[in-house]
């Protein structure tokens, strides 16, 4: 006999038979079931194909957001990535907004969502153009992430940018006066520079030959937040001028 799926109902009316899918009806001594006895293994394929995906009532986590460190040069744009995760649902959407100041500061840019239609894919990561930043100012990204069940996640935040695009006060270099005597070294200090925006993080010098744009000797090179330098194991020449050029890097 050949069995047919489970849910399958032979019926016999007035001699004749007639088979149909679908939930018996109620029909007396009219009709006659068939039960089936079905294998393990087509028991078990079944059963697998119909287990029930986990509910999801937790959101993801907080995103972490990191910028591109603590200064910016750029008044038009601005980037950041982040992480956060959702081991249930997944993570179906990013959105982020950018703040002046402070994490409850000036709206710069609201929430905007990273995904592009009819793309799926979901960007963890975005550089704003077309901004208006102030020089001085610091900017915050918040980002918020949702799951595969729409819930949103807690907002995320950078530890904010500042936006620097003035160089440190210039330096006035002095050297151990007209001559000198050696042929293989040459001293020189600088005065302290300033940056209120971001401060000095290094002095560099530079050597000349002839003028203050003749031939390099030395070209830049870092002294550290020193204001002075001896270089040593040069191979000066009598008779010729020799110009140390200092700056200062914000």
């Amino acid at each position: 006999m050949n069995q047919e799926l489970p849910d399958l109902m032979d019926r016999k009316r007035n001699g004749k038979t007639s088979t149909r899918r679908g939930r018996p009806r109620p029909c007396g001594s009219a009709c006659r079931y068939l039960e089936i006895t079905l294998p393990a293994a087509l028991f078990l394929m079944i059963s697998q194909n119909f287990t029930l995906a986990a509910s999801d009532s937790t959101p993801p986590t907080t995103p972490v957001v990191t910028d591109d460190g603590a200064y910016t040069t750029s008044t038009n744009q601005l980037r950041a990535s982040w992480t956060s995760s959702d081991p249930e649902s997944g993570i179906s959407e990013y959105q982020y907004q950018i703040r002046q100041d402070s994490t409850t500061g000036a709206i710069v840019v609201d929430w905007t969502s990273t995904r592009s239609p009819p793309s799926k894919s979901v960007p963890n990561s975005v550089t704003r153009t077309g901004l208006n930043l102030l020089q001085g100012k610091s900017y915050f990204f918040a980002v918020k992430a949702k799951n595969g069940t729409n819930l949103w996640s807690a907002g995320g935040y950078s530890n904010g940018i500042k936006v620097d695009t003035t160089a440190p006060v210039g330096v006035q270099v002095t050297d151990d006066g007209i001559t000198t005597t050696s042929t293989s070294q040459i001293h020189a200090t600088w005065t302290v520079s300033t940056d209120p925006e971001s401060g000095v993080a290094d002095y560099q010098y530079q050597i000349r030959q002839d003028s203050t744009t003749g031939t390099i000797v030395v070209d830049w090179t870092s002294a550290g937040l020193v204001t002075q330098v001896t270089r040593i194991g040069l191979n000066l020449i009598d008779g010729k001028k020799y110009f140390i050029g200092g700056r200062a890097k914000n």
